[in-house]
């Protein structure tokens, strides 16, 4: 029986990884210092399956491989661990969290684990990648935390948006698997 759970975590996370990079890379707005798209999606939805390890693996391998494969510019390994961190932090946070709001109890944990997840990824993305553009590009830390905050403005909403459903559709995967 382990086996067959330990098959359906590397398929699972494999597809998971793939549609990271395919969002990430073709389905993304990418400019130098910014990117708008819903890349994190697959990953949240890999770290409310399997926990925070697994999350934070499965982002940097998918980080590790787009760059790779498809680079948007030098590879800086700061980038790889702000996004591994992200991962964990799904996995800490999605990770059983309600997927049926019945109750009033339930619908405050959902909320509240996913506006932490939300939250995290944002500031994450802000202040830590922030100082890795700065450290690759120069010209200020301010300079481009001002000019990445419409970015997140955008995202954050997003994320409170998209992430019940990446809630719900774990917890159906989950039932799924007997």
């Amino acid at each position: 029986m382990k086996s067959a759970f330990y098959t359906r975590l590397l398929c699972r996370s494999a597809l998971l990884i793939a549609a990271e990079i395919v969002l990430n890379r073709f389905c993304s707005i990418n400019t130098m210092g910014l990117k708008i798209g819903v890349a994190f999606l697959p990953m949240a939805l890999c770290g409310a399956l399997y926990g925070p390890w697994v999350g934070a693996a499965c982002y940097a391998a998918a980080d590790l491989i787009g760059a790779m494969l498809f680079p948007t510019g030098p590879y800086f390994p700061g980038f790889t661990f702000s996004v591994a961190m992200i991962g964990a932090v799904f996995g800490f946070t999605l990770r059983g969290a309600p997927d049926r709001w019945e109750t009033g109890r339930e619908r405050l944990s959902a909320a509240v684990r996913i506006a932490a997840a939300a939250v995290a990824d944002c500031g994450i993305g802000l202040f830590l990648n922030t100082l890795w553009i700065d450290m690759l590009y120069g010209g200020g830390y301010k300079y481009w935390f001002i000019s990445r905050i419409p970015q997140y403005a955008i995202i954050l909403p997003a994320c409170l948006v998209l992430l019940p459903a990446v809630v719900k559709l774990a917890g159906r995967l989950r039932a799924g698997e007997g």
